[in-house]
């Protein structure tokens, strides 16, 4: 009778832990998501104003970003006077939401970045 009780306590406490995790690491991630944008978009700036190559931004912004995320095709753009505003996608990996295919839409996000004219 204890060790049944005692077994159910265990498994919902798993269970809560697990979502509770996927649950940290999805808020954490939307969380830092802005700022990594934020840091492609300077790249990007930086590389424009050195070499006023729109490829060459492209390329730094894109270096810029860590291997779950990637800049969204055609986002990248560059001002007159060399601001830069680019869109970002970010795929989460988490330990439930990977194996639940309608859960998978909730672990994929775009965020926009931005940063001002770099000097050269």
């Amino acid at each position: 009778m204890v060790i049944g009780w005692l077994t159910r306590l265990v498994v919902v406490l798993v269970i809560l832990g697990v979502l509770g995790y996927d649950g940290i690491s999805l808020a954490a991630s939307r969380a830092g998501a802005p700022d990594d944008a934020d840091q492609a978009a300077q790249a990007a700036a930086s590389a424009w104003a050195q070499s006023h190559n729109w490829n060459a931004a492209t390329l730094a912004a894109q270096q810029s970003l860590t291997d779950t995320e990637v800049l969204v095709p055609g986002s990248l753009a560059i001002s007159p006077t060399g601001a830069v505003t680019l869109r970002i996608r970010r795929h989460v990996v988490t330990l439930v939401t990977k194996d639940i295919p309608k859960a998978k839409d909730l672990t994929g996000f775009t965020v926009t970045g931005s940063a001002s004219a770099a000097t050269p």
